[in-house]
């Protein structure tokens, strides 16, 4: 009898580890730790299932079940959030999340500025005042790229080649400079048009429901049929993204659907999802990052969702580092995410002068990002802003003179331009003016040194406009 006791004490343990073994891993403990002492760690559910918040200052150890989860780090301005996809684990999974250090937004010019491109030796914009194709050079000097044909709109591949797009919806090819009507297989007749153009000079045209894919030389060949004509083109290195709607039967009927269309006419389609306000593909099209007012996801080549960026740095404007990582705003700052960890890391806080940022582009040479950005209170107070990605350094006095500048005097306007270092302190002369050069800049100058600059470390430049 003891024999037998013994026995079937040694099945119920036998049994008992056999079903340790082969029963599903539903939770677990999870150790988030980081290097910032005193930080803020907040853990925060964001999968289905029952809500779960905890909070640890240093550092935070707690179980959990399967489920995806956001763990946010904050200490003073610095901020990090990472995705965290917990699978559920018979021992301890440990997160280190170090925030990134901080660099401030710097200015670079106070211009009525569109469809800007970088590049390491200059800086190209349409000015949305005169319609024009406006340059700064490495000597911080502006001028008028080509004044023969007015543009609303342009998509640049690099700071010399792009489409444009005038007020009647027909497209410009920009090349060196020159502007010229587009090479399409259509002729213009009321329907309407959309259009992208890729890094590799890949131009992508939509017209009605017919989605082309040419070059410069034209050599035009249809890829895609949309299932309604009101599309917007979001072009890749090989391949584009298309988002519309579906024409319904009925009032309230028709659905957005997303597809991304190889060069070669490969669809991947989904349907539903949303509206889209923006779109960006990743240069090996392996990842495509989608914005709306409410939030940012990530989806893979396959219309797969891979990450949902956490809410509380949902992105108004994203574009591509290189093929892991991508650039957003916020509304008050400027963040990087990596696929590789799935972590957005804050770069800069926006200061306030920033007012409502309309654009976000990656200089070609990847240095910089730039941002435009107008005043809503007045929408006639224009600036081009920029966040370095290398460390930069700035001189303190242009930090300073970014909450003082631009400046309306009686005779003048005082602005910057500051593409390359150093700055150029702008003086722009008003049409009824009658001052000598001198006459203006001793007014800037004398301005500038009431509100504390050492004028004479400062580079002045007389121009005429206003």
């Amino acid at each position: 009898m003891k024999r037998l006791i013994i026995l079937l004490v040694l099945g119920l343990v036998a049994l008992g580890v056999l079903f340790w073994f082969v029963k599903p891993i539903t939770g677990g403990t999870i150790v988030i730790s980081t290097n910032k002492s005193g930080s803020t760690i907040t853990l925060q559910r964001i999968s289905q299932g029952n809500p779960f918040v905890r909070i640890g200052i240093g550092s935070l150890t707690t179980k959990l079940t399967k489920g995806t989860y956001v763990a946010t780090v904050k200490n003073g301005s610095l901020q990090s959030a990472q995705t965290i996809n917990f699978k559920g684990t018979r021992g301890t999974a440990h997160y280190v999340i170090n925030p990134s250090s901080l660099t401030q937004v710097e200015p670079v010019a106070y211009q009525n500025t569109q469809s800007l491109a970088a590049s390491n030796e200059e800086l190209v914009y349409l000015n949305s005042s005169d319609e024009n194709i406006h340059k700064i050079d490495s000597q911080n000097s502006i001028s008028t790229v080509n004044s023969s044909q007015q543009l609303q709109d342009i998509k640049w591949a690099t700071t010399t080649f792009g489409v444009g797009q005038d007020d009647y919806g027909h497209l410009y090819l920009v090349n060196g400079g020159v502007i010229s009507p587009l090479k399409l297989p259509f002729t213009y007749s009321g329907r309407t048009v959309s259009y992208d153009v890729a890094q590799n000079k890949q131009i992508y045209v939509s017209y009605g429901t017919d989605v082309y894919v040419g070059s410069q030389a034209g050599n035009y060949k249809k890829i895609f049929t949309a299932p309604s004509s009101s599309i917007t083109l979001y072009a890749g290195n090989s391949g584009v993204g298309v988002w519309g709607q579906t024409s319904g039967q009925s009032v309230g009927a028709s659905q957005p659907y997303l597809a991304l269309v190889s060069s070669g006419g490969k669809v991947v389609k989904r349907t539903g999802g949303g509206m889209v306000s923006r779109m960006a593909l990743s240069p090996d099209s392996k990842y495509v990052v989608v914005t709306n007012e409410s939030s940012t996801v990530v989806y893979d080549s396959s219309l797969n969702q891979v990450v949902a960026i956490p809410d509380s740095t949902t992105a108004a404007h994203a574009q591509w580092l290189d093929n892991n990582r991508f650039v957003y705003n916020t509304s008050t700052g400027v963040w990087v995410f990596g696929m590789n960890n799935l972590k957005a890391d804050l770069l800069a806080l926006l200061p306030s002068v920033a007012g409502n940022v309309t654009s976000l582009s990656v200089a070609s040479d990847k240095a910089y990002v730039y941002l435009t950005s107008v005043d809503t209170s007045t929408d006639s107070s224009y600036a081009v802003l920029r966040v370095g990605l290398n460390g930069q350094t700035v001189p303190t006095y242009v930090y300073k003179l970014q909450g003082v500048l631009p400046i309306q005097l009686a005779d003048c306007s005082i602005s910057l331009v500051n593409f390359k270092q150093p700055a150029t302190i702008l003086v722009q002369t008003y049409p009824n003016s009658n001052l000598d050069n001198q006459g203006y800049l001793q007014e800037a100058q004398n301005e500038l040194s009431q509100d504390g600059f050492d004028v004479s470390t400062l580079r002045f430049e007389v121009a005429s406009g206003g």
